[in-house]
């Protein structure tokens, strides 16, 4: 029995297990997070709890001459979350005849994928726009989110779609929680042309840190073999796992499913002075506590 299948919230975290505090306010990996405005997903440094930057991927989509940006505007779509594990985050939506999917997964401690599939049903050719938004933040005084974005980030892409157009910068204010910011970002656009019965995938790696581009091309040929690494681990854990069946209302059912899911990114890997597994004390920053109150 692998993963359950769902209709989870289209919202929340991957683990990432590189991410470790060492004092109160030392702390390095960033959290794993969706995006708020639009859907999409990315890193908020030194955590989400209290951010001071951030690096993400945003996506829209377009047909029939209409667009969907913000998430209010997915919803028109059924946008919805059926795989939404500690380890890969699925958004799924469906316009027409066809049905899109946008997965995200860590693919090292500063790579993130992103893959986008359309699969359609119907009898005839379907044409749609995928735009992916490599976007960067930072609270005012720190480095310019102009400067995390040039310098600190990049995105490659793996495209079996046409590509429309350069990529363009632009900018505008933005909220992570209580903290306001400038963001900044550039724009990589895809025309999708999708045959009756057949699929139109891409891939999109987006990378940080001083060799972020480097790091992106590598781990996005790997991409493949991280996900399906990551799904067996998923279908590993599920086949000895509790699960709720019968007439269990549904927000019961999902609500297991979160529990153990968010047990399951506070397991950090052996490291430092633990040899095995280790338990942290929260996904937004993981530490050891020995005592405390």
């Amino acid at each position: 029995m692998g993963f359950p299948r769902d209709d989870y919230t289209p919202f929340g975290l991957l683990a990432n297990p590189w991410a470790y505090a060492r004092s109160w306010t030392e702390g390095y990996g960033g959290t794993l997070r969706a995006t708020e405005q639009r859907p999409g997903f990315g890193w908020l440094e030194p955590w989400s709890t209290r951010p001071e930057r951030g690096i993400w991927l945003e996506f829209t989509f377009e047909a029939d001459e209409r667009s969907w940006s913000a998430r209010e505007f997915f919803n028109e779509l059924g946008l919805s979350s059926p795989y939404h594990s500690a380890n890969v985050f699925d958004y799924c939506w469906q316009h027409e005849s066809v049905a899109y999917l946008v997965r995200f997964l860590a693919a090292a401690p500063d790579v993130l994928i992103a893959r986008f599939e359309a699969h359609s049903h119907g009898v005839s050719m379907t044409r749609a726009v995928i735009e992916f938004m490599h976007c960067a933040w930072s609270v005012d005084g720190l480095p310019a989110a102009s400067e995390i974005l040039s310098r600190f980030s990049a995105v490659a892409v793996k495209p079996s779609a046409q590509a429309v157009g350069p990529a363009e910068p632009w900018s505008f204010m933005d909220a992570v929680g209580a903290v306001i910011g400038t963001t900044t970002a550039r724009r990589h656009g895809f025309e999708l042309s999708i045959p009756p019965g057949e699929r139109v995938s891409l891939a999109l790696a987006l990378g940080r840190g001083e060799r972020a581009l480097i790091s992106a091309k590598k781990l996005l040929e790997k991409g493949r073999g991280r996900e399906a690494e990551l799904l067996a681990e998923d279908d590993a854990f599920w086949a000895t796992c509790p699960q709720l069946s019968g007439d269990w209302p549904a927000e019961v059912r999902r609500g297991l499913v979160y529990d153990f899911e968010t047990t399951r990114m506070c397991l950090q890997p052996a490291g430092g002075i633990f040899k095995d597994v280790w338990p942290a004390w929260m996904v937004n920053w993981p530490r050891a506590v020995l005592a405390e109150g």
